[in-house]
């Protein structure tokens, strides 16, 4: 992990070290996108309560309305 030049304590896997093992799924890049947002929305989904109406918005642009 690049060391971060203005504070160490931005980097979120420095602060959650459970989320080093799943970042990877949720940043795939530009091309990947939609793969990335539900990645980190199954994530969320699993640690939080997520607003519904979000959930459904965040699946609906990704194609996975009423998944």
């Amino acid at each position: 992990v690049q060391a971060d030049a203005f504070d160490r304590n931005r980097r979120v896997e420095g602060r959650i070290p459970a989320l080093t093992e799943v970042l990877p799924s949720m940043l795939q890049g530009y091309d990947r996108n939609r793969e990335s947002a539900l990645a980190a929305l199954s994530w969320l989904d699993r640690h939080f309560e997520v607003n519904a109406a979000i959930k459904e918005a965040i699946l609906g642009l990704c194609g996975e309305a009423d998944a």
